[in-house]
């Protein structure tokens, strides 16, 4: 007698779920700087309204690291992807404000590493800083 043959028994796919600002945060701290920053965009798109402080443009993965090292695990820091000239950078920004008065009295709470003269940070719209992530200059 032949075996009658079996069927697999179907798969369930595993339930999809959505990043988190601490998905991004997770990534961010174990270096794995590109999947952070779409992640961060992802979040960033769902509400862009408010302001943000932008820090500055980061191109290599050491200004990146020096950056996390100083914010120390400050949930305020995030990365965006930015395209510099064909180049793969990110955008450095540092928290989400309700109004620009509230990310004016972010400047003072900055790690040193983000005054001047290593960086020059200044107030932005989210939507503004989405944009220019997205490639929308």
């Amino acid at each position: 007698a032949v075996p009658a043959p079996t069927t697999p028994a179907p798969t369930t796919p595993a339930p999809s779920r959505t990043a988190s600002a601490g998905d991004g945060q997770r990534l961010l701290a174990s270096g794995r700087y590109p999947e952070a920053a779409a992640v961060f965009l992802g979040e960033w798109g769902k509400s862009p309204g408010g302001y943000t402080v932008e820090i500055e443009v980061a191109c290599q993965a050491d200004t990146v690291a020096k950056g996390t090292a100083a914010a120390a695990g400050k949930r305020e820091y995030a990365i965006l992807p930015y395209d510099l000239k064909g180049r793969s950078c990110y955008l450095v920004v540092w928290g989400t404000y309700p109004d620009k008065a509230s990310a004016e009295s972010a400047l003072n709470e900055l790690p040193a590493l983000f005054h001047p003269p290593a960086a020059q940070p200044r107030v932005a719209p989210r939507a503004k800083v989405i944009e220019l992530s997205r490639g929308k200059k």
